[in-house]
């Protein structure tokens, strides 16, 4: 009875909804806070042959990278065709796409508070999450955990063609 508090779980890459609600979930509902996670594109539940293959050729990419530090990076260094850039950057803009209809789902429940929703995200889950936060302003507050804007440096880089799908993806340009 009553209505709750909400908190979406963004997870990181190569990663699933399963990891963080295992670790967040319990806390949160001894505080009586209703819990919205679902996988990414090509993660957890919603992972594909294909998507396996290219999590395991971005894992590959970056651990041949002479850089350290900072993944996009890596990975941007080890991709000439910029299909690895172009995989993240849907995997980010379905990603959030998916959150919002799912946001929609829950906050049409009559068991929610649409006045107190939050975001959690983590890794690539907070590139997600700062561009959910700067877009849609039913959510009150938001953690960003591991983040950080790993696109916005790379962009000058791509063919000129790309770049405006990439500065979509750049969540310092939704903060």
């Amino acid at each position: 009875e009553g209505k709750y508090p909400l908190v979406v779980l963004l997870h990181g890459l190569a990663d699933s909804k399963a990891t963080l609600v295992k670790s967040l979930a319990p806390e949160l509902i001894k505080k009586r806070v209703a819990i919205l996670a679902i996988d990414a594109p090509y993660h957890g539940e919603r992972r594909t042959t294909a998507g396996g293959r290219e999590m395991m050729a971005l894992f590959i990419a970056s651990q041949q990278s002479k850089i350290r530090g900072d993944l996009v990076a890596q990975i941007h260094s080890q991709d000439p065709q910029n299909m690895h850039s172009l995989f993240l950057g849907n995997v980010v803009h379905e990603g959030v796409l998916d959150n919002i209809q799912a946001l929609n789902w829950a906050l049409n429940r009559p068991d929610i508070d649409n006045s107190r929703v939050g975001l959690v995200g983590y890794s690539l889950g907070s590139v997600m999450g700062s561009i959910l936060l700067g877009l849609d302003s039913r959510f009150t507050c938001g953690a960003l955990c591991v983040g950080g804007d790993p696109i916005l440096p790379l962009v000058g880089e791509y063919p000129p063609a790309m770049q405006e799908t990439f500065y979509a993806a750049a969540p310092s340009l939704y903060l």
